[in-house]
């Protein structure tokens, strides 16, 4: 809360601007990634940082810049118009990475929102399940759902849909409002059909329980591809992490006794210990992550 006050003064001074209303006009399009990323900041307080935050940036870094090379560059003659030029080329470079920052990080923590979501979907069609069975309806059945975010870590999507059944929507028209900003699809199409199941009256606890079937059948589908995967790294790890730096060795010392070598067989073996083997671990944990990052990914 001790936040929110110099953030609403930005957002009261910036609003008075021409520059305001064109930045809340051109990226609009953020108000989605604001909300669907869990940032709780309105989107009209985030158009007012990025009109105010990139000149001030621009500006600071500028004036920095400048004082800067009058201190540390004297003796090569750079005054006037150059430095003033340089300065305020800094200044922009400044502005922009900050410019950009700010409109690619809701964006990337979006990106990474999906996949924890998709990561506690079975236990969050667990719980929807059970409250389903137990008959309630579906206004309680949201409420619920969003009381127990601390066991399924899903909070947005249904914080949103509450508020807007406060607000008067029915429970179908909250569902798919937050089918629309959440970033996961499988979630996104889920409460879409919950929202079409709600509206025909019928056929929620089935619905959900299908969902909870579906989502373990994907799981188990997605852990047995990453058990194949792993062994065969694995095996790869074997045949060249180990067996390949042994059997280079005797080879090079059974060439190496019976004549010579065009090439220092020294030379080889640094080539491979320190340059080869070290590219080929470094693939290895990469496709490792790789295939434990698609477990989690739609």
């Amino acid at each position: 809360m001790a936040v929110r006050g110099p953030l609403y003064a930005i957002y009261r001074l910036a609003r008075r601007t021409s520059l305001y209303n064109i930045i809340y006009a051109r990226f609009r399009w953020l108000e989605k990634y604001l909300v669907g990323a869990g940032i709780r900041l309105p989107y009209r307080v985030y158009a007012a940082l990025l009109t105010m935050l990139t000149p001030a940036m621009t500006i600071a870094v500028a004036i920095i810049f400048y004082f800067y090379l009058q201190l540390m560059v004297p003796a090569a003659g750079m005054r006037g118009f150059p430095l003033l030029i340089l300065s305020l080329l800094a200044g922009f470079a400044a502005g922009s990475l900050v410019f950009a920052a700010l409109i690619y990080m809701p964006v990337l923590m979006y990106g990474n929102r999906a996949s924890l979501i998709d990561a506690r979907l079975p236990a969050f069609y667990s719980i929807l399940a059970a409250l389903s069975v137990a008959g309630l309806p579906p206004i309680l059945l949201i409420s619920k759902a969003y009381r127990s975010r601390h066991l399924t870590g899903i909070d947005v999507e249904f914080e949103l849909a509450t508020k807007l059944i406060s607000l008067g929507y029915s429970p179908s028209e909250a569902l798919r409002k937050a089918a629309e900003v959440t970033p996961s699809r499988q979630l996104s199409h889920s409460l879409a059909g919950m929202s079409s199941v709600i509206e025909s009256g019928y056929g929620v606890s089935e619905y959900l329980k299908g969902l909870l079937d579906e989502s373990i059948k994907n799981l188990e589908a997605k852990l047995k591809k990453l058990v194949d995967d792993l062994s065969l790294f694995m095996e790869l790890y074997i045949a060249i992490g180990v067996v390949m730096p042994l059997l280079t060795s005797i080879i090079l010392m059974f060439l190496g006794g019976i004549g010579t070598m065009p090439f220092n067989p020294q030379m080889l073996m640094g080539l491979i210990m320190f340059v080869i083997l070290p590219l080929f671990f470094a693939a290895i944990i990469i496709m490792v992550d790789a295939a434990v990052s698609g477990v989690r990914e739609t």
